[in-house]
């Protein structure tokens, strides 16, 4: 998904979302903030930083991680309010690695969303966190499996 118009080619690896708001994303790119700002002395400079890394240094109020996990915050909000305003949906589930630790964000991420949101279908949705935790994506993985099984079987 892509919230900008403008192609840069750092995108490439990733796609626009994922390169500011996936966990792979979100490290990567705190590694590289951290490499480029001479004056950071903190843990982000580390070559194979991941995204509890990023977490853990928020906890401790590092700049670097602050300014990264503001942008995916931001991010995942235009992004759910675009789903939002598309699909009118009554729940979005929010799950993966990446809100394990960002469930401390649900609400500046709804906040975010409202902005961007049609206004009356942003009444009616919630916003939760998956009972599956950081599993999520591998029992939906699983699932999908078992549907493909089945579907050989007849």
């Amino acid at each position: 998904m892509s919230l900008d118009g403008r192609y840069d080619k750092k995108y490439k690896k990733y796609g626009f979302l994922e390169y500011y708001a996936s966990a792979k994303g979100i490290a990567e790119r705190a590694r590289e903030l951290a490499e480029n700002t001479p004056e950071y002395e903190g843990p982000l400079r580390e070559a194979d930083i991941n995204i509890q890394d990023v977490f853990n240094a928020y906890k401790l109020e590092d700049p670097v991680a602050e300014h990264i996990l503001a942008d995916a915050v931001r991010y995942w909000g235009i992004s759910i309010g675009n789903l939002i305003s598309i699909f009118n949906p009554s729940k979005i589930i929010l799950g993966g690695s990446v809100f394990g630790p960002g469930t401390q964000f649900k609400h500046r991420i709804y906040e975010e969303a409202a902005k961007w949101a049609q206004p009356v279908s942003m009444q009616e949705v919630t916003l939760v966190l998956s009972e599956l935790g950081n599993q999520s994506g591998l029992v939906g993985a699983c699932r999908l499996a078992l549907i493909a099984c089945e579907e050989l079987k007849e």
